[in-house]
C-alpha cells in the first residue's frame, strides 16, 4: 500500500638597476700641465699608470628551468608499516576501537585513529553497518544499539585496514529493536506510532521527535551514519520496551531530488526481547516529482505479540 502525504515548504615587479661604471681619463695634455707643475715645486712627477684592461668574464651556465624533482617515495610499495604514519610521514599510535557496556543494551563506542583525520570509516556490528567521518584528530565516538549479547565490532579505515572490539551488553532483554537499513539513501525514514498514536503526536516516533534512550515515555529513534561520509551508508534503530507490543510501524520515503523515479532498496531488522527475528529485502518504486512534494508511505508488520512478550 502507497500513499503520498503532502509536506509543506518553505521557499611586483622587480626593478634591475644596472650599474655602469665610469672610466676617468686623461688627456696628454693634462699629464703635460702636471709634469710641468711639479717641476716647478722640484717635486718628483708620478709616473702615469696605464689604464687596466680588464677581459671579460666567462659566461655564467644558464640556471635550470626547475628544481630537480624531488622523490616522494611515489613509487614504493605499500607496506603493512605504512599505517604508523600520516599523510606527510609523521609518525602516529595505531588506531583504537574501545566498547563500554551502558544500561539498556546500550554501547558507548570510541574510534581513535590517529593516521586517519577527517576520514570514512565503515562501522559492523553482524548486519548493522553505517560510515561515519573522524575529525581532525581521527576520533569518532557514538552510542551504538546492541544488537545481540555478544557485540562485536568491526571498523574498516581507509586502505582496508580493520581493527575489532568485543563487550557484552547488559538488558537487551528487555528491549525490541527494529533497524532500517537505509544504504546510501538520505530519503527514507522510519516511524513508529505507539498506542494508536497518529502523525505528529505524542507517540509519535521519528527522526523529526526521536526521544532519547533516557526517556520514560516510551521508545526512542537512533540515526547512524554520517551524509558526508564517501559513500554514504546510514541506518536508523527503533527501541521500544519489551512491555510496549502496540506498536505501528511504518516506512516514509520523501519525494525529490536523490529519490523521483527511482527504486529505493531497504532492509529491516527486528531484535525481539534479545532473539533475532527473520530480517525483510523491500524496494520501493518511486513515482515521478512532477512538481508535487510529499513522501511514499509504506506500512511494515508491526511486533509480534508473542515474541516480544517472551522472556
Amino acid at each position: 500500500m502507497r500513499s503520498i502525504r503532502k509536506i509543506a515548504t518553505v521557499a611586483a615587479a622587480f626593478l634591475v638597476a644596472a650599474a655602469t661604471g665610469h672610466v676617468m681619463q686623461q688627456s696628454a695634455g693634462s699629464n703635460a700641465t702636471a709634469s710641468q707643475f711639479a717641476a716647478a715645486l722640484s717635486l718628483p712627477t708620478a709616473p702615469v699608470v696605464a689604464a687596466a684592461v680588464f677581459e671579460a668574464l666567462p659566461a655564467l651556465p644558464a640556471l635550470p628551468g626547475r628544481l630537480p624533482q624531488v622523490d616522494l617515495g611515489a613509487g614504493r610499495a605499500a607496506s603493512a608499516a605504512d599505517a604508523s604514519y600520516d599523510s606527510f610521514g609523521r609518525s602516529c599510535a595505531a588506531p583504537q576501537l574501545t566498547l563500554q557496556p551502558e544500561p539498556g543494551a546500550m554501547i558507548a563506542l570510541q574510534l581513535l585513529a590517529p593516521c586517519d583525520g577527517e576520514s570514512t570509516a565503515i562501522l559492523r556490528q553482524g548486519a548493522l553497518q553505517f560510515a561515519v567521518r573522524t575529525d581532525a584528530q581521527g576520533l569518532y565516538s557514538t552510542r551504538l544499539p546492541a544488537l545481540s549479547h555478544e557485540v562485536r565490532v568491526r571498523a574498516i579505515l581507509p586502505g582496508g585496514r580493520e581493527i575489532e572490539a568485543v563487550a557484552q551488553a547488559s538488558g537487551l532483554e528487555t528491549v525490541n529493536r527494529v533497524v532500517l537499513l537505509a544504504g546510501s539513501s538520505t530519503a527514507l525514514r522510519l516511524n513508529a506510532f505507539e498506542s494508536g498514536a497518529v502523525w505528529g503526536g505524542g507517540g509519535h516516533v521519528s527522526a523529526a521527535a526521536p526521544r532519547s534512550p533516557q526517556s520514560t515515555a516510551g521508545g526512542y529513534l537512533m540515526q547512524l551514519g554520517d551524509a558526508a561520509a564517501m559513500p554514504p551508508m546510514l541506518a536508523q534503530v527503533y527501541s521500544a520496551p519489551v512491555a510496549l507490543t502496540d506498536v505501528a510501524l511504518e516506512l516514509e520515503a520523501l519525494l525529490g531530488a536523490g529519490s523521483c523515479g527511482l527504486d529505493l532498496a531497504a532492509t529491516v531488522l527486528r531484535i525481539m526481547g534479545g532473539q533475532p527475528a527473520p530480517g525483510t529485502s523491500l524496494t520501493l518504486a518511486m513515482p515521478p516529482c512532477d512538481g508535487v512534494e510529499g513522501a511514499v508511505l509504506m506500512p511494515l508488520p508491526g511486533l509480534p505479540v508473542a515474541l516480544a512478550r517472551a522472556d
